[in-house]
């Protein structure tokens, strides 16, 4: 119970202040950025499986949050990123048995999408191959914030039956991973950048999970917009 309530407090204040840095970008990003340091937003589009179950499918979703990098040489930057909207997931995973006689035979056919939601914290340190394109890699920790199981069936009409089950409560607190990036700058110096991101998961998202791990796999497509002008000197 201590830790559940603990827990709770922790991704409540983590959310509150993330929600503040989002303003503090927007309002004084152009104040913060300099030659040596850039604050931005990003913005990424997650492809995201389950590795450890058979049959499931990839599914898509977005996600959003800010950077901040700081520049440590000519060639090497180390990027700390706070994603407070980061998905996880896959479609056509294993269905549940409720043991319920009236609503056991209406999900037997069911399409069941997993919907997991994370506050990931990023770190990636980045290395110039040439002054627009970088590679990158680092730790990355999630802290789960929504599980559930969605079930669409079709009773009298198609997928007129939506049944959802939370499962977080199945699931572990944290998710730790390795980030490996690629990304683009549009231009030299500040501006926005693409990136290509793999996320390889490295824990299992289940509590006492008898069988093979399941693990979170993703391919992201993020873009970071810098806030503000940056200095003069750019």
């Amino acid at each position: 119970m201590k830790k559940t309530v603990l827990f709770v407090f922790l991704m409540t204040a983590l959310s509150a202040w993330a929600h503040s840095q989002v303003l503090i970008a927007l309002l004084i990003g152009d104040k913060l950025n300099s030659d040596k340091f850039e604050l931005g937003l990003q913005l990424a589009g997650n492809w995201q499986n389950l590795t450890g179950l058979e049959g499931t499918n990839g599914r898509f979703s977005v996600g959003f949050g800010i950077y901040a990098t700081l520049k440590l040489g000519e060639k090497l930057s180390l990027q700390p990123e706070l994603l407070f909207k980061d998905p996880r997931g896959a479609k056509d995973v294993p269905a549940e048995v409720f043991g319920n006689a009236d609503l056991d035979p209406l999900l037997q056919d069911a399409a069941v999408t997993a919907k997991l939601a994370y506050v990931s914290l990023p770190v990636i340190l980045k290395y110039g191959l040439t002054p627009q394109l970088s590679l990158g890699f680092g730790p990355q920790i999630g802290f789960l914030s929504s599980a559930k199981k969605v079930y669409v069936a079709e009773v009298y009409a198609q997928e007129d039956l939506v049944f959802k089950d939370d499962i977080k409560s199945a699931l572990n607190d944290f998710d730790l991973a390795l980030a490996f990036n690629l990304e683009y700058k549009l231009m030299k110096k500040k501006g926005v950048h693409i990136g290509l991101r793999y996320y390889l998961g490295l824990t299992d998202i289940y509590k006492d999970n008898p069988g093979d791990p399941v693990k979170n796999s993703v391919v992201q497509l993020n873009v970071g917009i810098p806030m503000g002008g940056g200095s003069k000197g750019r």
